[in-house]
């Protein structure tokens, strides 16, 4: 028999606390739904990310928190949004790392058109593109909205647990993108 799963609303933290918390759950036993957002805009990045993929002068003359993710995946600016951790055993979502990214991804979707929001999950190989920005290109069953990608999600497994987080978008500053992220301005911010 599955455990409870148990939901945390959590009021919004640094960056630092952020990560640190999704980390106590995902080495915690139970099973744990994590909704929360971010004091100041901050850059997470991906575990296996390079910090060169983003400006960490213009992170820095922005003010904007950086920290790593212990999830992969590309920097995420979190700003206008709404994050997401889900830390459960892996057999909650028995198969292969992707079977279980559209397990989650089509729970995301079923919330979102309860919430009124037509979306989209992504079905195919994520497109090759150049800058560190997890929110220009969609992954395997991430969620899009009229064509833009409104849910970018990570996942880490490790001794049988499960760590999915991820962002659902409400607005941008693409400004703030631009310079973060190094986009030209003819570049279309997806």
């Amino acid at each position: 028999m599955k455990e409870a799963l148990k939901l945390i609303i959590d009021p919004p933290c640094s960056a630092a606390r952020n990560m640190a918390v999704d980390h106590l759950l995902f080495e915690d036993s139970g099973a744990w739904l994590r909704l929360y957002q971010w004091e100041i805009p901050s850059v997470s990045l991906g575990y296996f990310q390079s910090s060169q993929e983003v400006n960490l002068q213009a992170i820095k003359d922005s003010n904007t928190a950086l920290v790593r993710r212990i999830t992969g995946g590309k920097a995420v600016l979190h700003q206008h949004e709404l994050t997401y951790s889900l830390s459960v055993p892996v057999d909650w979502f028995p198969g292969a790392l992707h079977e279980s990214y559209k397990a989650i991804g089509l729970c995301l979707l079923e919330g979102l058109k309860q919430l009124g929001v037509d979306s989209e999950l992504v079905e195919r190989k994520p497109e090759a593109f150049e800058n560190g920005n997890c929110f220009q290109v969609p992954g395997w069953y991430e969620l899009i909205s009229r064509g833009k990608k409104i849910i970018g999600s990570a996942q880490k497994r490790r001794r049988g647990r499960l760590l999915q987080h991820g962002s659902l978008l409400i607005d941008r500053d693409n400004e703030l993108i631009r310079k973060i992220f190094s986009h030209n301005n003819d570049e279309p911010l997806e």
